[in-house]
């Protein structure tokens, strides 16, 4: 039981030619974003925005968001499937993820230390593990 051929890619380093190529291989897709400057992170809203360059439809999409003082981007991705997308389905279920710089970073942050890491960088960012990542699901479900 479960699915099987998964793949994933993350959108900040994957061509989106690839990434629409892989869009119309699956019927289910998962989009997961950072809330960036109060909207979806660049490379994301560039994929959704060639989805709908290129007429994709017919898909079921699960969205998880990620942020650290405002977490925006699920809501943004949502809307722009239901309102710029045709005959797309969005799962009511959403992984929402708030994050926050920890450990001496935080530290650094508060007291303006120009070697404070960005504004919301976590652990894993700076080990150069991102949030930002769509993921595609074939069609079958258990």
């Amino acid at each position: 039981k479960g699915m099987s051929k998964v793949a994933m890619y993350d959108v900040s380093s994957t061509h989106v030619s690839q990434l629409i190529s892989e869009a119309f291989k699956y019927s289910h897709i998962v989009l997961a974003s950072v809330t960036y400057n109060l909207g979806i992170y660049p490379a994301m809203h560039d994929f959704l925005m060639d989805m709908k360059a290129l007429n994709l439809q017919n898909r079921t999409f699960a969205i998880i968001e990620n942020g650290s003082w405002a977490v925006k981007s699920g809501d943004l991705m949502q809307k722009f499937v239901n309102n710029e997308l045709k005959n797309m389905t969005v799962l009511n279920e959403r992984l929402s993820l708030a994050s926050q710089p920890s450990g001496a970073g935080s530290r650094r942050l508060h007291r303006g230390d120009p070697a404070a890491p960005s504004q919301g960088e976590t652990d894993l960012q700076r080990e150069g593990i991102h949030a930002h990542a769509a993921v595609r699901l074939p069609c079958g479900r258990t």
